[in-house]
């Protein structure tokens, strides 16, 4: 699995220098306290990317909806938020019905954010 995975140095830092080779971003999913990811990212001169809330553990819309309104409140506070979340139809139901939750902030792909976190 992912966790088993991230908590996998040696396998990680594999995986972590192919994906920076081909223009990737990655973003540490954080399902362990045992991720290796942060050290990785910093021994390759990358700053560390982690999702801030996993927004569909409950698959209802009104669950989901929560989620996003407290994504939207760390970005408030941080500048950024990082939510993450699978394909699952209520998932995209709950995304496409979530405009008025996201109205506040501005949604932008994971390169860009990195670019503005390299820059500083």
């Amino acid at each position: 699995t992912g966790s088993v995975f991230t908590g996998n140095y040696p396998a990680m830092d594999i995986l972590y220098r192919a994906l920076q080779k081909e223009g990737f971003v990655f973003v540490d999913s954080r399902t362990t306290g045992s991720t290796k990811v942060p050290q990785i990212a910093k021994k390759h001169g990358d700053p560390y990317f982690a999702r801030d809330v996993f927004i569909d553990n409950q698959h209802t819309i009104a669950s989901i909806h929560k989620q996003l309104k407290h994504a939207v409140k760390v970005a408030k506070k941080r500048g950024y938020a990082i939510a993450i979340g699978h394909p699952h139809q209520t998932t995209l139901k709950a995304l496409a019905s979530a405009a008025e939750i996201l109205k506040e902030v501005e949604m932008v792909y994971m390169d860009e954010l990195y670019q503005l976190k390299v820059e500083k």
